[in-house]
């Protein structure tokens, strides 16, 4: 007799205006049909059609904010998980202000840079993490908590604070360091890029020092545009401890000499493989 039929699991229950609720089915998410009343004259009168209108209504709105719960609940259980937010090619996000302009600057001369010499050359995406939070990504399943390069994402995962304090503790000029970090995160995805031969190596430390050697030839590009020979003597010197300091933090990277002749191979002639 015209009763509508819903999707739910609200248990039976009398509404206002002569309709109930009762189970279809015993499955846990039942069919409940509205079944109206008749008047006493037989027939469904004025009051029962209104009252029909104002449950469907009811319904409906009561399956709308169900499922906006449920959308609500899964938003909420997925924030719980550190994930990779998506950004455009080249952008950098996450972190502060100030880090996000400092990090785009160094950027950005290094995508000038691969764009020249490859123009199809997509630019991975640069997020700012803080060691406590850390970052999930596509290229494992254990949480990163230091700077690296995911290619399944195209995405650098960026951690100033190891920065900071290895700066600190090695004495190192940390504009510097942490302009290496990024080239030498950029040059990750160069290598997929290009398909490189250091990228096909069981032997990670290849892949590293190549890494460290396109990065060489980066900066060296960036340190033509300086007109002062000295601030270009100084950069050089202060990049070269910095390869050498952090080889030791980095077993799969490589010795500190190791590291410092990649990046210097790569700054003096430009060839990497």
């Amino acid at each position: 007799l015209g009763a509508v039929v819903v999707e739910t699991e609200m248990a039976s229950v009398r509404f206002a205006g002569g309709y109930k609720a009762v189970r279809a089915t015993p499955t846990t998410t039942s069919k409940i049909a509205l079944i109206p009343r008749r008047n006493r004259g037989g027939g469904f009168n004025q009051l029962d059609r209104i009252a029909k209108l104002a449950l469907a209504s009811t319904v409906l709105l009561f399956m709308v904010m169900v499922e906006g719960k449920l959308r609500q609940e899964g938003v909420s259980e997925a924030v719980k998980t550190p994930t990779v937010a998506a950004g455009e090619p080249g952008s950098v996000i996450g972190g502060t202000e100030e880090e996000r302009l400092r990090v785009s600057a160094q950027f950005g001369k290094d995508i000038a840079y691969w764009k020249a010499h490859y123009p199809d050359y997509i630019a991975p995406v640069i997020k700012i993490v803080s060691v406590e939070e850390g970052i999930k990504t596509s290229c494992g399943n254990d949480i990163l908590r230091q700077s690296a390069y995911c290619h399944t994402d195209r995405l650098i995962a960026y951690f100033p604070e190891l920065n900071v304090q290895r700066a600190s503790k090695e004495k190192l000029n940390f504009e510097r360091s942490e302009g290496y970090t990024i080239s030498h995160e950029v040059a990750h995805s160069v290598q997929y890029f290009i398909k490189s031969p250091g990228i096909t190596q069981p032997n990670s430390e290849i892949k590293e020092q190549e890494a460290d050697c396109l990065a060489g030839r980066s900066i060296r590009a960036q340190f033509l545009q300086e007109t002062d020979t000295k601030t270009v003597e100084i950069g050089i010197d202060e990049l070269l401890k910095n390869t050498i300091a952090i080889g030791d933090y980095h077993n799969s990277h490589g010795t500190g000499s190791e590291r410092a002749k990649s990046f210097l191979r790569g700054y003096e002639s430009g060839i990497c493989f």
